[in-house]
C-alpha cells in the first residue's frame, strides 16, 4: 500500500434518513503491523457517519458490524469509502473481501394474528 492511504474503492449512493447496518466479511493473511483495511461512509460534502477497520486478517472470515444513522436533513448523498491503511513496510499481506452491505435497521412489523372487521362510530362491528 505504500505510504498513503490509497483509495482502493468508492460508490456514491442516495439512503434516505434512518437506522441501518453496515457489514463487511473479509479474510486473508496478515501481521498486525502489516496495515489494514479501513470502510468509511461520509455524507458527500460532509462528515464521516461510519467507520469500520478490519484487524489483522486470518484465514477464518470476520465479519465486521457497525450500526449507524443518516439525519433527517443536510445529508442527501452518500460515499463508502474502501481504503488501505499502510503498516511497516514492506509486508507481504494479502486480503479477500466477500461482502459488503448496507442493510435498513428497521425492525419489520408484525402482522396481527386475526383481523377484526372496522368498526363503526359505536364500536360495533
Amino acid at each position: 500500500l505504500g505510504r498513503g492511504q490509497p483509495l482502493l474503492a468508492d460508490q456514491t449512493m442516495l439512503l434516505r434518513p434512518g437506522a441501518y447496518r453496515l457489514a463487511m466479511t473479509l479474510s486473508g493473511e496478515g501481521r498486525e503491523s502489516g496495515g489494514a483495511l479501513g470502510l468509511a461512509l461520509q455524507c458527500l460534502g460532509g462528515g464521516e457517519i461510519a467507520a469500520l477497520r478490519a484487524p489483522p486478517l486470518g484465514a477464518a472470515a470476520t465479519t465486521l458490524e457497525l450500526a449507524f444513522e443518516i439525519a433527517p436533513e443536510g445529508c442527501p448523498a452518500q460515499r463508502l469509502i474502501l481504503r488501505g491503511e499502510p503498516g511497516e513496510y514492506p509486508q507481504r499481506v494479502r486480503a479477500e473481501i466477500a461482502s459488503i452491505s448496507i442493510q435498513s435497521d428497521v425492525a419489520p412489523v408484525e402482522a396481527p394474528d386475526t383481523i377484526s372487521p372496522p368498526e363503526d362510530e359505536e364500536g360495533r362491528p
